[in-house]
């Protein structure tokens, strides 16, 4: 059966192996004590974009994008990665069975222990916001401020937004950012604003309403000035002399603007826990049912996009890992044409034999048909030796019967054959079969026609 391969079993065999990969980017006490401590310092980017990222490595998602000017604190360097505090206006993610909403007092109230989760920036939906914040669990009964709800992929409120409590840190890579100057950190901190989620639903801002008071203008003064009959006498009544109308100026019309189709989104290059995704999908598959290569290009590309940041060794070498069990498995499905025809052509020539061996068997009643080999425990050392007749079906190889040697039927230039054999038997206790003494032994088809076992 084509299910007996060992390629189609490697997804099972290569489970074990995934789990202890997966440990290369968990959250870990080595990730911790690799942190060097540092004296606090400030520093501030050196370019607009610089990220500040969940986790120390480019491969983690960011949780804000940082602006010339913009000021952290730093107390840690990992790696070539600064741990740095996180700024006013960034948020944090708190799972729905972990807090309590208490509207009145517009707070999220833990009922749980929880490290809370980084907001992802790049896709602010549950599923994407899977980092830990804290290296500790913070305690039941905390209230933080709420912000307002996130939803999963499914579209299913999942849990909360909050303001962070003190001591929340992210990343950033020390090639991206300078010291700060004295006078850039006495500076006014900067508000940062992360992304909205899709459909969130907000907390509600405080009502500010401002009345505002009506007043008519001041009337105007009244004159004055004396008021004198006017001598000037009045305009004629009589029909002034009809002026020719000049021509009307004929209406200019304007071709409508045709509006110009928007160009469409650039799409989004795939996270890596997007394309762990993709692979645990595609290891659960049929060999047959799905092809590697596109995931193998998408794991390459992030790998190349990786080779020049710091600290990312450690995630190249996990990108690799996965390439080369994807290589593996594709080879695996490469070679499935070539299996199948292999079993196609044993289960041709096996129901062959049969055919053949029945048309035999109908011209001659045998006890007994199989194919011959010598026997590895009745080999004439401390056993008498005997040979063994077994089934002639490729996918069962069952013993049908011993049988004793008798020098004129010359069974050693037999070994590897089908045969036909007559003679006398009886049932050993100790060797559960029959033992056949034989009186004829036809071959019915050759060792040399017949496939190698």
């Amino acid at each position: 059966m084509l299910s007996s391969s060992p390629f189609i079993r490697l997804g099972t065999l290569s489970a074990a192996l995934f789990a202890s990969i997966l440990s290369l980017l968990a959250p870990s006490a080595a990730i911790a004590q690799g942190a060097a401590p540092a004296s606090p310092r400030f520093v501030t980017p050196i370019a607009e974009g610089v990220m500040m990222r969940c986790s120390p490595g480019a491969a983690w998602y960011p949780v804000a994008t940082l602006k010339p000017g913009t000021v952290l604190k730093a107390d840690a360097d990992v790696e070539g990665w600064l741990r740095v505090e996180y700024l006013p206006g960034m948020n944090v993610v708190v799972k729905a069975d972990e807090g309590d909403l208490k509207e009145a007092e517009g707070t999220i109230v833990l009922t749980r222990r929880t490290r809370l989760r980084a907001l992802s920036q790049a896709d602010p939906i549950f599923d994407e916001s899977y980092k830990a914040v804290f290296e500790e669990f913070l305690a039941p009964g905390l209230a933080l401020k709420y912000v307002g709800t996130i939803k999963n992929r499914a579209g299913e409120n999942a849990g909360y937004i909050v303001a962070p409590p003190p001591g929340a840190k992210g990343y950033v890579s020390a090639r991206e950012v300078r010291d700060a100057k004295p006078e850039e950190v006495s500076a006014p901190a900067k508000h940062v604003e992360q992304p909205k989620p899709p459909a969130a639903t907000q907390a509600p801002a405080a009502a500010t309403t401002q009345t505002a008071t009506t007043q008519p203008p001041p009337a105007a003064p009244a004159s004055t000035e004396p008021v004198t009959e006017s001598t000037t006498p009045p305009a004629s009544t009589e029909p002034a002399s009809a002026e020719p109308a000049p021509a009307a100026t004929p209406t200019e019309f304007n071709e409508p603007r045709v509006a110009q189709p928007a160009p469409p989104p650039t799409p989004r290059t795939p996270t890596l826990r997007q394309l762990d995704r993709a692979f645990d999908d595609l290891m659960a598959k049929p060999l047959a049912d799905a092809d590697p290569q596109e995931l193998i290009e998408q794991y390459n590309q992030f790998g190349d996009a990786l080779t020049n940041e710091v600290g990312s060794g450690r995630t190249i070498k996990y990108i690799d890992t996965r390439v080369q069990l994807l290589k593996i498995r594709q080879r695996a499905r490469d070679l499935l044409p070539e299996i199948q025809a292999l079993e196609d052509a044993s289960r041709n020539a096996a129901a062959n034999y049969r055919l053949t061996i029945d048309r035999l068997i109908a011209n001659r009643e045998y006890k007994v048909v199989g194919r011959l080999y010598p026997s590895t425990v009745y080999d004439g050392t401390r056993l008498p030796q005997m040979y063994r007749l077994i089934s002639i079906d490729p996918g069962v190889k069952t013993t049908l019967a011993y049988v004793v040697p008798v020098a004129e039927h010359q069974l050693e230039q037999k070994v590897g054959s089908i045969v036909g054999i007559l003679g006398d038997g009886k049932v050993e206790p100790s060797a559960m079969v029959e033992i056949i003494t034989p009186t004829v032994v036809d071959v019915l088809r050759s060792a040399a026609e017949l496939p190698p076992e």
